[in-house]
């Protein structure tokens, strides 16, 4: 019972802020027409007023960012073109970004870093998880490995001296990945 409660309370704090504000976010994207001026307009009226004119604010569909290499505060169409209370924070938001990039906030360069370090790890996971099935049947397959086959010639040898009624021998054997399996041969003759 602890543990069930322990891992409530892990879900809780992990997974409970993006709830949160997802639900907010959703809360005041209505009215739609809240606000005079549109998510891009508040945010290219910050950029110019701090002196960011070469940022560029641009329409998205990966969701909401700023780009530091490319210089660019990307807004979905939702809060690029939306006047609600959502769109115009949204946009806030991401000039802040833009702002922590010109001054050079060094947490801001380093999560930068690591994005770009941890893109070959991300390949390298996706190529395990497409491989590992395989390498999975491999491992586990007895008659695969050399030390199976040996068990297996000689209860092949066995069977085919018996009676010509079923014969049914179980053998263990140590497959390469050290687990002992249970195989079953059937010969019936």
């Amino acid at each position: 019972m602890t543990i069930i409660i322990i891992i409530v309370l892990i879900l809780a704090i992990v997974f409970g802020p993006g709830l949160w504000v997802k639900r907010v976010l959703e809360k005041y994207s209505l009215p739609a027409d809240r606000y005079a001026g549109t998510g891009a307009q508040l945010a290219r009226h910050l950029l110019n007023k701090h002196g960011l004119e070469d940022v560029a604010v641009e329409r998205t569909p990966e969701g909401d960012h700023y780009d530091p290499q490319a210089k660019a505060v990307r807004l979905t169409d939702d809060k690029f073109d939306g006047k609600s209370l959502t769109a115009i924070t949204v946009a806030a938001h991401e000039v802040g970004h833009a702002l922590q990039d010109s001054d050079g906030y060094t947490p801001l360069r380093v999560r930068g870093q690591l994005v770009r370090a941890s893109r070959w790890v991300e390949k390298l996971g996706a190529g395990v998880l497409l491989v590992s099935p395989f390498i999975g049947i491999l491992t586990r397959v007895p008659y695969l490995s050399l030390k199976c086959r040996t068990v297996f010639d000689e209860v092949a040898e066995k069977c085919s001296s018996k009676s010509p009624r079923a014969c049914v021998i179980s053998a263990w054997c140590r497959c390469p990945v050290g687990a002992k399996e249970r195989t079953t041969l059937t010969r019936s003759g």
